[in-house]
């Protein structure tokens, strides 16, 4: 299902363009991309009421819907591929956080050199507890939050950006998750492995790929009133026209005026009309 707005992109595009190039069977190409259209919006509808989640694909369900209804197959097939093109983009923001998460994962620590008694033993990163002292040898990730023994230089561009190595003097605070490029130091953990800094980068970007973002809670909100709104405009250019597919030429006055200008201009003929026909 990750690929779905690839491949609605891609089918309803290959359609709408087939449909340019072959006229003769253009309504029936049309006529199907909306037909696909509505199905995979109908799904995205579903999806978003059963999460109780509403958003402007309601729109989009109607659009297509009464285009497919009034015989409209061309703008049925664009809303189609507008809709594709969404849900492209939205698979193609979600696959690149799922990366970032994946590649944040797999340069967490996993080990840990503790300093036992005379012993230096590896041990998993879980098993790192407040108060251990730690060997970070050159090239080592630094296993959690601690405390410097010795002075140290270390690659902080995983968390900070900062491409040039920075020196660290000992005493001063380490964050887990940065890199020793200088020689071998040691420190003392200040924290455990699962409340260190580069584990709660992990938890905000896995926070961030499964909540919605800022914008997105923004624009739903917003769409508890556009979608009404847009429901209501749409109503209204209906009764203003007359009908949901034909525009009228009368556009400075409402249906009724028409009546009465078209009453007013026969009554106005017929008048000039009568003398002729009594001369006659």
């Amino acid at each position: 299902m990750r690929r779905s707005g690839t491949a609605l992109l891609a089918v309803s595009a290959a359609m709408f363009f087939a449909g340019l190039l072959l006229p003769q069977a253009r309504d029936g190409l049309w006529l199907a991309t909306g037909v696909l259209g509505a199905v995979a919006s109908f799904i995205g509808v579903t999806r978003g009421l059963l999460a109780r989640r509403g958003g402007v694909d309601v729109l989009a369900l109607l659009a297509i819907v009464g285009a497919l209804l009034i015989g409209e197959y061309l703008a049925a097939a664009i809303v189609t591929v507008m809709v594709g093109s969404g849900q492209y983009l939205e698979e193609r923001a979600a696959a690149r956080a799922r990366r970032e998460l994946s590649l944040l994962s797999e340069r967490a620590p996993r080990v840990a050199r503790r300093v036992e008694g005379d012993e230096v033993r590896q041990v998993p990163v879980e098993q790192v507890r407040v108060g251990d002292r730690l060997v970070v040898a050159s090239g080592d990730i630094v296993p959690t939050d601690g405390r410097l023994f010795d002075a140290g230089t270390f690659d902080e561009s995983a968390l900070t950006g900062e491409a040039l190595p920075v020196h660290r003097a000992a005493g001063e605070l380490v964050r887990s998750g940065v890199i020793n490029v200088g020689d071998s130091t040691s420190m003392i953990a200040t924290a455990a492995a699962e409340a260190s800094t580069y584990a709660g980068v992990i938890r905000l970007v896995d926070q961030a790929q499964t909540g919605a973002a800022p914008f997105v809670r923004l624009a739903d909100r917003l769409a508890f009133w556009f979608v009404p709104l847009s429901l209501a405009i749409a109503g209204f250019a209906w009764w203003y026209n007359d009908s949901p597919w034909r525009r009228s030429p009368y556009w400075w006055s409402p249906p009724r005026a028409h009546c009465c200008s078209q009453c007013l201009s026969r009554s106005s003929v017929g008048s000039r009309s009568a003398p002729s026909e009594e001369w006659s």
